[in-house]
């Protein structure tokens, strides 16, 4: 007969997910909010509140995905190079199963220079400035935010 135990474990299912396969599914999912106005079936009051929110969560889920595969290199270069402090700290921090919080944006590209060399032009990081600009609005207390569906402004965005 089963422990109360065994059968917990039973019900209880191990997700795993790697920062890339992660990485790319939050930015397929930002593509389909941005651009997709059948992604999923719920009720809305209005199409235009549909629309609002796909547009809010596809921009989150985009810069969400691009940082993480911005760790997902640093990863591959140095596991360790993915959390806030210096290489040593980490390590004890692991070895102490405690998991250290990961780098932000900032912390993330200087890193990507010094450790597998990689840079961005000026053109890509004024566009990676603006995605995260637009994701800051968001998470702010009254945030505005202007929609942009086509035009000059949006094919700068999304070149």
């Amino acid at each position: 007969m089963a422990t109360a135990d065994e059968n917990e474990d039973q019900k209880n299912i191990l997700i795993e997910l790697d920062l890339f396969a992660n990485g790319i599914d939050f930015i397929l999912t930002g593509i389909d909010g941005l651009f997709e106005d059948s992604l999923e079936l719920r009720f809305y009051p209005s199409p235009l509140e549909r629309s609002l929110r796909s547009y809010k969560y596809g921009i989150l889920h985009l810069f969400s995905g691009f940082l993480l595969l911005l760790k997902e290199r640093l990863r591959r270069h140095l596991e360790e190079m993915i959390f806030k402090g210096s290489v040593n700290e980490v390590r004890a921090k692991l070895k102490g199963d405690r998991i250290p919080n990961t780098i932000d944006l900032d912390e993330a590209l200087d890193r990507m220079e010094m450790g597998p060399r990689v840079t961005f032009s000026e053109s890509e990081l004024k566009t990676i400035r603006r995605m995260q600009d637009l994701r800051t609005n968001l998470n702010t207390i009254n945030s505005q935010l202007t929609a942009l569906r086509s035009g000059p402004k949006f094919q700068t965005f999304c070149p």
